[in-house]
């Protein structure tokens, strides 16, 4: 299987701050820095290491590009003896509607040879675009869900205290406020679609906030995930995907053996 192309446009931000499902009002977005890649596995994706491989389709941007997710998705899965393929399109700043309006995205998602499709919307689109959000992520999932296939909707994570998107709204000051929000918007979806279900990570990500100082999950830019960010979200997915127990999941190299049990423990604590 080929890797679809990815346009990357690295740190560029999505910040209008306009309420229209594509901004943020702090010009940190979700620049993608990476392009598509993919991974290779030998298990079939039940955990016996039996039958055909798994193949998975990630579309998103710079959240799902960061620190090559869908690789370490797919390598958490393969160390648990599960044949899991990955390969990811992702484009800097992009919201559903883009990847909707886009003919090659769309063509990839309809392509049955992927068993599954990953969804991961823009940052804050669910709270400041939450018609357009819903809208284009039923566009994009239905064929999935036409072909009998399984649709995740990977829910992201709000950004780091500090960040200036907490000026937008006097009603949304804290991450917690608008971890609701992002939650609320990607559970929305899920029941509106036909088979499509919440990859809870932003709901692992806030109860890593409550076990260790902030921000510990998030870079400088308080918006785009560090190694162990990705790491909790890789974590979540191989979880709802392929079934792997983050207990003693694969983790990259680098990461304190502490923080490896922390957010092993947050994947597996996660709704």
């Amino acid at each position: 299987m080929t890797g679809e192309a990815a346009d990357s446009e690295s740190g560029d931000g999505d910040g209008d701050g306009d309420g229209d499902g594509d901004g943020d009002g702090d010009g940190d977005g979700d620049g993608d820095p990476t392009t598509s890649g993919d991974g290779d596995g030998d298990g079939d994706g039940d955990g016996d290491g039996d039958g055909d491989a798994v193949a998975v389709l990630f579309v998103g941007n710079s959240y799902t590009a960061y620190n090559s997710l869908h690789e370490w998705v797919a390598t958490i899965a393969q160390e648990a003896g599960i044949d899991l393929t990955a390969e990811a399109i992702t484009v800097g700043g992009q919201n559903f509607e883009g990847h909707a309006a886009t003919e090659s995205t769309v063509s990839s998602i309809a392509n049955r040879a992927y068993d599954a499709v990953v969804l991961q919307g823009q940052s804050v689109e669910p709270w400041l675009g939450t018609e357009n959000f819903i809208t284009s992520g039923l566009a994009l999932s239905e064929p999935v869900c036409a072909s009998g296939r399984a649709a995740y909707f990977f829910e992201t994570w709000a950004r780091a205290a500090g960040s200036s998107v907490y000026e937008i709204d006097p009603a949304v000051t804290t991450p917690d406020a608008l971890q609701m929000k992002l939650t609320e918007g990607y559970a929305m979806l899920a029941a509106a679609s036909a088979c499509g279900e919440v990859a809870p990570v932003g709901q692992a990500w806030q109860q890593v906030w409550s076990m260790m100082p902030a921000p510990a999950l998030h870079t400088a830019d308080l918006s785009h995930p560090n190694p162990l960010g990705s790491y909790l979200a890789a974590l979540v997915l191989a979880r709802d995907i392929a079934g792997v127990e983050p207990a003693g999941a694969w983790s990259p190299q680098g990461l304190a053996a502490m923080d490896v049990m922390t957010v092993q423990m947050a994947a597996a604590a996660a709704p």
